[in-house]
């Protein structure tokens, strides 16, 4: 005989819903990430912002008009925020390490290409474009959008 005040039966299962954060997994997704935001930013950001230059008829003569580079850096902090927040959001808990690694990798490759701190004092776009934090500040964003996302 079944006693009467015996609890129900009832499914019991682990509350763990995803596998635990795994180095490997965040070092590759900085790696994807990197290289996807890397090429939205060098070479679809600048074919959008030159286009819409066109289009607008901003011709110019021999010098980048301001608003072809407020463009190309707002595209470019757009590419890069979508993959701060893609690498922090698949890596499992890893997603501080993950956004600052895309950051980084964004930066230090722009670092190289621009010719360190001499070559961007030197270079022939103004200050404001070659000094803007745009790698740190999208991974700042998209911490805080996966910190909120995760929030209760």
């Amino acid at each position: 005989m079944k006693n009467p005040f015996s609890p129900p039966e009832a499914h019991v299962q682990d509350l763990a819903v995803e596998k635990p954060p795994s180095w490997y997994r965040t070092v590759f997704l900085v790696a994807i990430f990197s290289a996807m935001s890397l090429a939205l930013s060098w070479l679809i950001a600048p074919f959008i912002a030159s286009t819409v230059a066109l289009l607008l008829g901003m011709g110019w003569s021999g010098e980048t008009p301001p608003a072809l580079l407020a463009l190309d850096m707002a595209l470019s902090l757009l590419a890069f925020i979508l993959g701060c927040y893609g690498a922090a959001r698949l890596s499992r808990g890893h997603f501080l390490f993950a956004a600052a690694g895309v950051a980084l990798v964004g930066w230090v490759v722009y670092f190289a290409e621009a010719g360190g701190v001499q070559g961007m004092l030197k270079s022939q776009y103004p200050i404001w474009y070659e000094f803007f934090p745009s790698h740190f500040s999208a991974a700042l964003l998209a911490i805080y959008l996966v910190r909120r996302r995760k929030a209760p």
